[in-house]
């Protein structure tokens, strides 16, 4: 991790490179946002695809699989959860 003067000394060179090119720091920046837009994209579709998969398998009257694959969509969409907390915690 970096240190306080470490930080600053990037935000500053950071900012003199967007001044300096602005046409680059707009396509890093839309880049960082398409990832984030992709993310929450995965993200709801598991989300969609294990709740169909979950009301599948109850019509079907195998509940204890739909537990497991309900715990399983929990797990990951709660792992993501967890992560970006991380993040923001560390920044």
């Amino acid at each position: 991790m970096l240190d306080d003067a470490d930080r600053e000394t990037l935000a500053e060179t950071e900012r003199q490179l967007a001044r300096s090119d602005p046409h680059l720091d707009a396509l890093l920046r839309s880049g960082h946002a398409r990832r984030r837009r992709a993310v929450a994209v995965a993200t709801w579709l598991v989300g969609v695809v294990g709740t169909l998969l979950v009301v599948g398998l109850l019509w079907l009257g195998l509940g204890g699989q739909a537990c497991l694959v309900a715990l399983m969509v929990a797990l990951v969409l709660g792992r993501r959860r967890a992560r970006a907390l991380w993040q923001r915690r560390r920044s």
